[in-house]
């Protein structure tokens, strides 16, 4: 499910998260492991404040290659859809739970 569109290096992406691997709520910066459809889940990071799994995300951006990290789509807009199954409703239910349990 990537779409991608060269206009001046940008690349646009579609796909569904499946996991955050980090989120700061104080900046919005997020890195999220995103299902597009092909064989490996990509990495996208970039101001995506409070991106659950289960929501799709269209964003656009560009790759780049962390020297740590490897491979990485920089997104530079998103624009997120919430969960529209029982599984991915269920996945934000219960993390936003566990985000609960931190803050105690």
């Amino acid at each position: 499910m990537i779409k991608g569109s060269e206009r001046m290096g940008s690349e646009a992406i579609y796909g569904r998260i499946e996991s955050v691997v980090y989120r700061s709520d104080e900046t919005g910066y997020a890195v999220l492991r995103v299902d597009t459809g092909d064989e490996e889940l990509i990495t996208v990071v970039g101001c995506i404040p409070y991106a659950a799994p289960g929501e799709t995300i269209n964003a656009t951006g560009t790759w780049t290659n962390h020297a740590s990290h490897g491979l990485q789509f920089k997104a530079d807009s998103c624009v997120r859809k919430l969960p529209d199954t029982a599984e991915s409703i269920y996945d934000q239910a219960v993390l936003k739970v566990l985000d609960q349990q931190q803050l105690l």
